[in-house]
């Protein structure tokens, strides 16, 4: 629950501060966003983006070393993506690496080993409960060392997929927000390469992506169920 809840206010984070960046963009590409559409005002925006970002943090210094570097630093490149002077988005190589960083890099591999290292620690401490010492009306516990866990072929397989998939993603995306990007100088690949060219080329990303991921599962993978995979 908490890494689930921490994840949950660092997205609203991202994609709040992103909103309050893009209002009038956002007029023309998304007019139902509710800062576009005058559901939430400016100020309330920036209240409940502080406040999750706050929290965030907050309950990722809870769950570990592992989940608050996965939030800590999802939260800083969010931050430079929308965040003027940096405004990371606007340069479509640098807003496709944001993009494909967080969501196929840090998000997996980091809440992996956070999960990892979470379980590892709950079994070292609830089954070392007689190593106690007693002394001066404290108990001393033996603490666990930060140690990286291994990461197995599986996960390695997930990010792989998830970088590739997120780049799809990350030039999908821009395809209807042509009008509002062109007039405020948001330089997307759409508008480099043209939106049937992007569509192609993000139909080509996902289809090696699929091909390749049942490829590995067949010749690598043979522990997999092949239903599921």
């Amino acid at each position: 629950m908490v890494t689930w809840i921490s994840c949950l206010c660092g997205n609203i984070y991202i994609v709040g501060l992103n909103q309050l960046e893009d209002v009038e963009i956002d007029r023309i590409n998304k007019p139902h966003l509710p800062i576009a559409a005058g559901e939430f005002s400016r100020f309330s925006g920036q209240v409940i983006v502080a406040i999750t970002g706050i929290l965030a943090l907050s309950l990722a210094l809870v769950g570990g070393p592992f989940l608050l570097g996965t939030v800590g630093i999802s939260l800083v490149i969010g931050t430079f993506y929308s965040l003027p002077p940096i405004r990371l988005k606007r340069f479509p190589f640098w807003a496709a690496l944001c993009i494909f960083t967080v969501r196929g890099v840090i998000v997996n591999l980091g809440l992996f080993l956070s999960f990892v290292w979470g379980l590892e620690k709950v079994e070292e401490v609830t089954g070392s409960w007689h190593q106690w010492i007693e002394g001066l009306g404290e108990i001393i516990l033996f603490k666990k060392s930060l140690i990286i866990p291994e990461i197995p072929p599986t996960v390695w397989a997930l990010t792989l997929f998830v970088i590739v998939f997120t780049f799809a993603i990350a030039i999908f995306k821009d395809i209807p927000d042509i009008e509002g990007d062109r007039k405020f100088n948001i330089t997307t690949f759409t508008i480099k390469l043209g939106a049937f060219a992007v569509f192609n080329l993000a139909r080509w990303v996902l289809t090696i992506c699929y091909i390749g991921m049942i490829i590995f599962g067949v010749t690598w993978l043979a522990n997999i169920n092949l239903i599921f995979w």
